[in-house]
């Protein structure tokens, strides 16, 4: 795992964590039923995966992004 990985790793964990929490906001805040908050959040989380071969070099990264989700 280089350098370039680890950042890209805690880069990807704080827009998780980020986008995780905005949805949050945003469902409570307009009164969006969970249906759509939820799939909001799936569709978004399903585009920046597709980044991950860009910038990763390897699995290991990916998989230490999955296990600490």
């Amino acid at each position: 795992m280089t350098a370039r990985d680890l950042v890209a790793l805690v880069a990807m964990m704080v827009v998780l964590a980020g986008t995780v929490t905005a949805t949050g906001i945003c469902a409570r805040r307009f009164n969006l039923c969970p249906e759509l908050s939820r799939k909001t959040l799936h569709v978004v989380l399903g585009f920046t995966t597709l980044g991950f071969p860009l910038m990763f070099s390897g699995f290991i990264p990916v998989l230490l992004l999955a296990l600490a989700s």
